[in-house]
């Protein structure tokens, strides 16, 4: 288990590199990976690693964030905001992903 999270964080970290992401928010990006690895490989049946909370879950926050942060001007605001909705969209989906809460944070 703990092989395969080390396995899986650092190819994220090294495509990070290749893509010449290592500064914020690439590295950010790897953390919520990481949060991600821990769910999927430590606890596979959770509910909150199924595929569709993974992959729903944390595209669709991803979107929420940069959307609210195209529209609310205030950071303050908008990463509360940001993470709320998303939130309230992976309940409604049934695809809740805690790591996908963070890339809508990430995307404000």
């Amino acid at each position: 288990m703990l092989v395969g999270i080390v396995l899986a964080v650092g190819a994220t970290a090294a495509m990070a590199h290749w893509w010449g992401m290592l500064h914020p928010p690439g590295l950010w990006m790897v953390a919520s990976f990481a949060a991600s690895s821990v769910l999927v490989i430590g606890l596979p049946s959770s509910p909150l690693a199924q595929p569709w909370a993974v992959f729903g879950g944390s595209v669709m926050s991803a979107t929420v964030g940069v959307l609210v942060a195209h529209w609310v001007p205030h950071l303050v605001v908008a990463t509360p905001v940001a993470v709320g909705i998303a939130v309230g969209l992976m309940m409604l989906l049934r695809c809740l992903h805690p790591p996908g809460a963070a890339l809508a944070l990430l995307a404000v």
